[in-house]
């Protein structure tokens, strides 16, 4: 049985009252993260990414999205690195 318009409305209005973020488009996040809706789009396909399909149009929940970015997070390394010296190329001219 389909939900009638005035029930989809009180759920809306509930979710948005319980800080629940509304579903992000792809033109949305891209804006956010500064990356191209063709990347989202491969990401998407490719489950790298935390996503909703609804009615064949992809969505994203901000809240998910920021949680799976801080598994991508580089931890900054304190004092010399001898690795990442070797991985330095000379300064042109050979020096």
């Amino acid at each position: 049985m389909p939900i009638e318009q005035t029930d989809k409305e009180k759920f809306i209005h509930s979710e948005r009252s319980q800080g629940t973020a509304k579903l992000l488009t792809v033109k949305e996040l891209s804006e956010i993260l500064a990356v191209k809706p063709k990347t989202l789009y491969s990401w998407a396909e490719l489950h790298r990414i935390p996503c909703y399909k609804i009615k064949g149009c992809l969505r994203f929940s901000l809240p998910e999205v920021m949680e799976w970015l801080k598994s991508w997070r580089v931890e900054p390394t304190m004092g010399y690195n001898s690795e990442a010296q070797t991985l330095i190329s000379p300064r042109k001219g050979g020096q």
